[in-house]
C-alpha cells in the first residue's frame, strides 16, 4: 500500500484525493509506520490538501477541522 499510495505522491506522480477524510488518517499512519523519515513531508502535503479542501467546504473535512491538530498529535503519540 505504501508503494502504491505514498511513493507516487512523494515522486509527484500522484495527487491526493479532494474528497473524503479517511485517506488523511490512513496515509499518515501508514507513512509513520513504514517510513518515518518521510512522515513530515507527507504530513505537510496532506495538511496542505486538507486546508485546500476546508477552503471549499468539503463536508467530510469540515467535521474534523476544529480538532485536526489534536487528532494528529494523538496519532503521533501512539507510535
Amino acid at each position: 500500500m505504501y508503494n502504491l499510495e505514498i511513493i507516487p505522491l512523494l515522486e509527484g506522480k500522484k495527487q491526493l484525493p479532494d474528497i473524503g477524510a479517511d485517506w488523511v488518517f490512513r496515509n499518515l499512519t501508514l507513512t509513520r509506520i513504514v517510513s518515518p523519515n518521510d512522515y513530515e513531508r507527507v504530513k505537510e502535503l496532506i495538511l496542505a490538501q486538507v486546508h485546500f479542501m476546508e477552503g471549499r467546504n468539503e463536508p467530510n473535512i469540515i467535521e474534523y477541522m476544529t480538532r485536526i491538530d489534536e487528532i494528529i498529535a494523538n496519532m503521533e503519540s501512539q507510535f
